[in-house]
């Protein structure tokens, strides 16, 4: 086996560089396995930063990317997580297979399938999910990897996240009304507009701050040509879609949900023509054991007298793996007929139907979800999580849905 060295360099924000022989070019595969050593990460000597969440860091030591003639990588990395006075060495490893295209090593997993297929964007690097690889006439072989972007920092938290019939993504943060519009595989903001204060803004869960709406913003909700941002407390905020860098109307609706939990997600339900919301901890303690989701009608102005879902933890628990299940982001599926529910504080996730029957269930990574609170699906079924990180930075991943569950 022959060995090389591997660098992985900073290009946009996640790219890669591996050296290597020529062994890899053409067609097919390496004739012969190829064994890289690990050199450098982002222009930097081992180790190297790569995940950072509030107490704890997380550096690469050491790492080896070997292609063997079958067609298969494999990656294996050293790490070093610090947290306070504690240090914990790990060893971690991925393969898959991949197939050259001229100059071009196209990296796939276990399916057969691109790495990018899931992505993140946030503000850790993952080392594993290697995309293409590029050749130079030294022999040295750039890897881009699947996670390639970050956001920008005006989007420290992504509390909401919800799709127009037209396939455009908006998403907002906790604190201020303002609404922007992202482009999900870029994570590059395209526009960003604000809701109009009125200096007599109702109780939104958080004080007004100068010329600027406040509040806890939960959620937000598309219907048709309205949009609706739910707090925390209960308020629904009705608006239209803004230009970039207006501000816009808003009527709000007490909805007296506030009262009976703290809600954390709305979403649309065009076949009842209501907004749904859920309840991420019911008030009353000794009902603190189930799942609540609330509809409010678009028609009538109002709260439905009893829960639209109503699920106890128990009935979620095998499979969640999980004792208590707080929701903090909901959505339809693509089908219509079923909700796919994430909870922050446990790190899980739930797809459940209307008349309350668990369908799937399981926990999410911790590393990549360290606070997931917006979900939503594009046109084309791809999942869409969002983040708060550990140190205030959102992430947004998207995931291939399958009936049952996220890939």
């Amino acid at each position: 086996m022959r060995t090389r060295t591997l660098t992985i360099a900073t290009a946009l924000a996640l790219t890669g560089a591996v050296g290597t022989s020529a062994a890899a070019q053409g067609t097919g595969t390496a004739p012969a396995p190829t064994k890289y050593t690990l050199a450098q990460v982002g222009g930097k000597p081992l180790p190297v930063l790569v995940d950072d969440e509030w107490r704890c860091k997380e550096n690469v030591t050491a790492g080896t990317l070997t292609l063997n003639r079958e067609g298969r990588w494999l990656l294996e990395t050293g790490t070093s997580e610090v947290c306070g006075d504690r240090i914990e060495e790990d060893r971690d490893s991925d393969d898959g297979t991949y197939r050259t295209e001229g100059g071009t090593i196209r990296f796939l997993d276990d399916d057969g399938d691109d790495n990018d297929r899931d992505w993140d964007i946030g503000n850790d690097l993952d080392l594993d999910e290697l995309r293409t690889g590029t050749i130079a006439g030294d022999g040295t072989l750039t890897v881009r990897l699947a996670d390639d972007k970050t956001l920008p920092d005006e989007l420290g938290e992504i509390s909401g996240l919800a799709v127009t019939p037209d396939g455009r993504l908006f998403a907002h943060g906790d604190e201020e009304g303002t609404v922007l519009q992202v482009d999900p595989r870029s994570g590059r903001i395209l526009k960003r507009f604000a809701l109009a204060p009125t200096g007599q803004e109702p109780d939104l869960g958080k004080k007004a701050k100068g010329n600027r709406v406040a509040g806890d913003f939960e959620g937000i909700a598309i219907a048709g040509e309205r949009f609706f941002l739910v707090t925390s407390n209960g308020v629904l905020i009705e608006f239209q879609e803004g230009a970039d860098g207006a501000r816009v109307p808003y009527t709000a609706h007490e909805t007296a949900l506030g009262e009976r939990c703290e809600v954390e997600g709305v979403s649309h339900d065009p076949a009842a023509e209501a907004l749904l919301m859920l309840c991420k901890e019911i008030r009353p303690k000794a009902e603190r054991d189930r799942v609540e989701i609330h509809a409010w009608s678009l028609r009538e102005r109002r709260l439905e007298a009893s829960p639209r879902v109503a699920i106890a933890y128990s009935a979620l628990a095998p499979a969640t793996g999980a004792r208590e299940f707080n929701g903090s982001g909901f959505t339809f599926t693509p089908s219509g007929q079923e909700l796919l529910l994430v909870a922050g504080p446990q790190q899980l996730f739930a797809e459940i139907t209307l008349d309350g029957r668990v369908v799937s269930g399981g926990s999410l990574e911790r590393s990549a979800h360290p606070q997931p609170e917006g979900t939503a699906f594009l046109p084309d079924s791809t999942l869409l999580v969002s983040s708060e990180g550990g140190r205030g930075k959102a992430s947004l991943s998207g995931y291939l849905h399958r009936s049952g569950g996220a890939r």
